[in-house]
């Protein structure tokens, strides 16, 4: 009749599924949100520390610290190891060799990397979306070079992955990608940027991963600092985690 056009449909609006254009519209609002309540004190990305209790933790700090491990080292070592054998230049979890990717498929995610390093916000490429599945997925994100992406790309592929991947891929990308990067942040400027300490709190999504790409390798690491200690414990004292891995 006249009107029903108007009228709204009893089921409601459309559902989007995972990966939708609107996704990121719907997540900036409430990263807003957020950052309104870290002006209230509740984020604690920031902290000052005692000179003297950090000089007392470095004295328990490990004198020959092993190297750090990055997403580049681990491709890097997976390339070198075969250098005899191009054509499985990569392990099976890697996928297909670097020297067999279509080269338009190389073009497209090099220009996925041009937009992370310039990210701030809205919609990111659908092509950096549909990465959590594919096989050679730490290839393709090798490729987008993660250490170039801002803080808020960070946030936004941590949302994603936690999302998408398993829990021991979604690990290994806490470990290579995520946890380095923090730590790179909070030694640089003294604190960590709001982002990448939203992008912690979203990884938690997955906790079992969390603990074993973050958690325990930086206590493993035997060089975390009383700062990131502060930063990174404050995470757990402000989420919920399930009683299996409290």
């Amino acid at each position: 009749g006249p009107g029903l056009s108007q009228r709204r449909s009893p089921a409601g609006p459309a559902r989007r599924g995972p990966g939708s254009d609107s996704e990121e519209d719907e997540e900036w609002p409430s990263l807003e949100k957020a950052a309104a309540a870290g002006e209230r004190g509740e984020y604690c990305g920031e902290v000052v520390v005692d000179p003297e209790d950090e000089a007392a933790i470095e004295m328990f700090m490990n004198k020959n610290p092993p190297l750090r491990r990055t997403l580049a080292d681990v491709i890097m070592e997976k390339i070198t190891e075969k250098q005899t054998e191009v054509a499985t230049a990569l392990s099976e979890m890697s996928g297909c060799p670097m020297s067999q990717l279509d080269p338009r498929f190389l073009e497209l995610y090099k220009g996925v990397r041009e937009v992370l390093s310039k990210y701030r916000s809205g919609k990111l490429p659908k092509a950096f979306k549909i990465i959590p599945a594919l096989s050679n997925w730490e290839q393709i994100l090798y490729i987008t070079e993660p250490e170039t992406w801002t803080a808020a790309a960070m946030y936004q592929a941590t949302r994603i992955f936690s999302s998408n991947l398993k829990e021991r891929m979604a690990q290994r990308f806490y470990n290579l990608v995520l946890l380095p990067r923090v730590r790179d942040d909070i030694a640089e400027y003294k604190r960590l940027n709001f982002h990448l300490y939203m992008a912690l709190k979203k990884a938690l999504f997955k906790p079992a991963a969390w603990f074993k790409g973050i958690l325990i390798p930086l206590c493993e690491s035997g060089t975390c600092t009383l700062r990131e200690a502060i930063i990174i414990g404050s995470i757990l004292t402000k989420c919920s985690i399930p009683v299996l891995h409290s």
